[in-house]
């Protein structure tokens, strides 16, 4: 079993770190949510802290690591990019509907079609872009 050390933030800035033992470091990470509830940073007085981002780092083996973010935080994160791709899919929805009108489905469809390609950049990097092992 090999120690792995972790360090957890939440969205208020304050850490901590703590050791769990587990066979690789993804069973780190799920030890290490599961912990994090119980563990308070020195500025939260004892209140729980809703962590939501890990590095893990294994002991013996520092090259072996995992970075982490919840689902919300990188939500969080992508929210600026999120809204940005929404103001232009609100734009390309009104080009495509004024290009129906106009009866040229053919330049409603390009529109359509570059901005999807943008749009699912976005989203997977809003939630799958942050986390990382080593």
């Amino acid at each position: 079993m090999t120690t792995y050390q972790v360090t957890a933030w939440c969205v208020v800035p304050h850490y901590t770190t703590f050791d769990v033992d587990a066979g690789s470091v993804e069973e780190a990470l799920e030890k290490a949510r599961g912990q994090s509830k119980d563990e308070y940073g020195e500025p939260c007085d004892g209140a729980e802290c809703d962590w939501d981002e890990f590095a893990i780092v294994s002991e013996p083996d520092a090259a072996e690591h995992l970075v982490y973010l919840e689902p919300s935080r990188r939500a969080e994160n992508a929210a600026p990019e999120l809204l940005d791709q929404l103001q232009r899919g609100v734009n390309h929805a009104q080009s495509i509907v004024d290009s129906w009108e106009r009866g040229d489905l053919a330049a409603a469809v390009r529109e359509l079609t570059q901005w999807l390609t943008g749009a699912r950049a976005t989203l997977q990097q809003a939630t799958i872009g942050d986390s990382s092992a080593g």
